[in-house]
């Protein structure tokens, strides 16, 4: 074989691999949590989360499951999630979502604090949108999308799909 056939080949896996539902987090129907108090769903921009030095998981709320969803006006996905949300949020009582809109001319800060800025953006880890993590009622991490993979992203559509198909 030569090495570009080989390429192909590891290329073509790794597509089968990322497009076949890989999943870190195993996905199980989540059991019911106490009713929501507040609004279903929240917006609210990313640049004072990020003054504050406040993580997302910091958006989780109390007794309910929280989907915070990190996006940016011309994502199309994201867009997506923004018409699919409402009628999983009319099936689930105990679920908030919480959405962060990060900004899509990206931040700027002055050169004397850049480095110490890009370090504090990149704890984040925040590498596209949508980024989703997901929180129990108890604040515990139930999923959560990194650079890496969206795990988080492919647990929120099978958790839908699960209340649509239950519903």
């Amino acid at each position: 074989m030569t090495p570009k056939t080989v390429f192909s080949l590891a290329f073509v896996a790794a597509l089968a691999w990322h497009f076949s539902g890989h999943r870190a987090t195993p996905f199980s129907m989540p059991a019911s949590a106490a009713e929501r108090s507040g609004k279903a769903m929240v917006t609210q921009d990313f640049q004072p989360l990020f003054e504050a030095e406040a993580p997302l998981s910091s958006l989780a709320g109390d007794g309910v499951y929280t989907v915070v969803e990190v996006y940016i006006n011309t994502c199309s996905i994201c867009k997506q999630l923004e018409r699919e949300l409402p009628p999983f949020l009319a099936t689930r009582n105990d679920v908030v979502v919480k959405r962060v809109h990060y900004p899509e001319s990206g931040m700027s800060w002055p050169v004397s604090e850049a480095l110490s800025m890009e370090r504090r953006l990149n704890s984040y880890n925040i590498c596209g949108t949508p980024h989703i993590e997901i929180y129990g009622p108890d604040g515990q991490v139930l999923a959560q999308d990194d650079c890496a993979n969206k795990d988080a992203l492919h647990y929120l559509r099978q958790w839908m799909a699960s209340e649509r198909a239950s519903g």
